[in-house]
């Protein structure tokens, strides 16, 4: 079974939420992983939602645990920009 992987970007910009999900896309783009795949960034389906905005890049995956360990591993790598906030999600 694949499980499905919610990486949600937010902050009160909208430019710096965007360019942030595109520095982590562009990251998962650098290092995949066997088994596991990322889409690009959309704006959140409330794109707007208590004074942030959200993008959310999508990921599909076999392995929660690697998956996570993975996701875990190429958010650590992008230079985060301040005032942003990334959450993870399993299939949510």
């Amino acid at each position: 079974a694949r499980h499905l992987f919610e990486i949600m970007v937010r902050s009160k910009t909208e430019l710096t939420t965007g360019e942030q999900a595109d520095l982590i896309y562009e990251k998962f783009l650098e290092r995949p992983l066997e088994g596991f795949e990322a889409m690009p960034p959309q704006p959140g389906y409330q794109a707007k939602l208590r004074d942030q905005y959200r993008y959310i890049i999508m990921g599909k995956g076999a392995s929660v645990t690697e998956s996570i360990r993975h996701i875990k591993s190429v958010l650590k790598d992008v230079k985060k920009k301040r005032g942003v906030i990334v959450t993870i999600n399993v299939d949510p």
